[in-house]
């Protein structure tokens, strides 16, 4: 049998990667782009660089600090023509503290460029149905952290005693007096402290948390929890919270997306609300007031005890919760049967992959995602949609102003 001839192959023609060397300097690069965290972009023979302290419409020389096969990293060296987003930081310790990342860029700028990564990430993982997109708050940008975590210690070289946040991609300590994003209240408190905590600040840092509340800012320098507590109002409701009890940083923000919330999920006189990661009940309970039943999940133990307490200060009787782990095989735990038609998820930044893999078990029918990073927003999403449910709405919220962190809210209901 003849066997045919084998055609031949042209090679692919591939482009070779650019590579830079480390120092090279490049000129009028332009910046058309914000990274997730907060660099500017710019692409230069087909490659991109993220370039420190640049903004969406410089016009810059960069100097390459790091190349890898994909990308390469720089740092702004000097500015040929500045953006008409550029501004000059209000905080003077802005170049040195780790804090904020964002303060050269305006605040409407920011949010812009903030809610931009958000329809990217969102509307390519769904392309159809089209998210309907509200637009970001406008809220107030300074003095609206009510909860802060200093380091006391002392200087690595100096040895002089250090009370402030940690420097820029160091474990270094910038010390501070006050910062123009913390509440008044906690400012106050923590000139009021200072002195006294830097006479005796000790070789290895230590923790200290400041809080505050309606009526005082709770102190707690150290680990141990302490039992001094204050609350906050939110829906005329009373929430009490010790120092080291998380809380959304942000009051008025907080305010506007527990609301949000709560009318992205219709609820009824008949609704019953399962809320993970419930911690001292900031959605649990303004829920309550609307719902038939709520069920809070959480899986601090400090965290669930005050959430009792917050209930049973407001007369709320509609409204339990329990204490378990949410990252490990939540259909195989006691309240997976708990039957419920509404959600809330609420984790921290690691996302809730376990238990969003396992959401389509159940009756839900509406649920709202609260997301503190994008990256496991995009996981997370990506398994409730393989389940069958759809994104109806988004929002992004500046719970963060000035710093690369992205809040947003996602309302999303069970594909009929």
């Amino acid at each position: 049998m003849k066997l045919p001839q084998r055609r031949s192959v042209k090679p692919v023609q591939r482009q070779a990667k650019t590579q830079f060397k480390l120092g090279d300097s490049i000129p009028s690069a332009k910046i058309t782009d914000l990274s997730e965290t907060g660099l500017g972009v710019t692409k230069v023979k087909g490659k991109t660089i993220f370039v420190v302290g640049a903004v969406p419409g410089d016009c810059a020389t960069i100097q390459i600090t790091e190349d890898t096969p994909r990308y390469a990293l720089a740092k702004l060296t000097h500015l040929t023509s500045a953006s008409p987003h550029r501004e000059t930081p209000f905080c003077a310790l802005y170049h040195q503290c780790g804090g904020c990342q964002l303060q050269h860029l305006n605040i409407d700028a920011q949010r812009y460029w903030k809610q931009q990564h958000l329809i990217k990430m969102l509307t390519k993982l769904q392309p159809k149905p089209s998210i309907s997109w509200l637009d970001t708050p406008n809220t107030p940008d300074r003095a609206y952290r009510r909860r802060a975590k200093l380091i006391l210690g002392r200087g690595w070289q100096s040895h002089q005693p250090l009370l402030g946040f940690r420097s820029q991609q160091s474990h270094q300590v910038v010390d501070i007096s006050e910062c123009p994003i913390l509440t008044s209240s906690i400012n106050q408190e923590l000139t009021t402290q200072r002195h006294g905590l830097l006479d005796h600040a000790p070789k290895r840092n230590q923790t200290l948390w400041l809080s505050a509340g309606d009526n005082v800012t709770l102190c707690q320098l150290g680990e141990e929890d302490q039992p001094q507590s204050d609350f906050y109002t939110l829906m005329g409701l009373r929430l009490y919270f010790t120092a080291k009890s998380f809380i959304q940083v942000n009051q008025i923000v907080n305010e506007q997306l527990v609301a949000q919330a709560l009318t992205w999920l219709q609820l009824t006189p008949a609704s019953r609300v399962i809320d993970f990661f419930s911690g001292i009940g900031n959605f649990s309970l303004p829920a309550a007031l609307q719902a038939a039943a709520v069920l809070g999940i959480e899986g601090n133990s400090q965290a669930v005890a005050l959430a009792h307490k917050n209930a049973n200060a407001n007369g709320i009787t509609n409204v339990r919760f329990e204490e378990s782990n949410l990252f490990v095989a939540p259909d195989k735990q006691a309240w997976w049967s708990w039957p419920a038609d509404r959600a809330i998820l609420d984790p921290g930044r690691a996302g809730a992959e376990a238990l969003c893999a396992t959401l389509g078990k159940t009756q839900l029918q509406r649920l709202v995602y609260v997301s503190c990073h994008p990256g496991s927003l995009n996981r997370d999403l990506a398994l409730l949609i393989q389940q069958g449910f759809v994104i109806e709405q988004a929002q992004q919220f500046d719970m963060f102003s000035h710093t690369k962190h992205i809040e947003s809210l996602i309302c999303l209901s069970r594909c009929s």
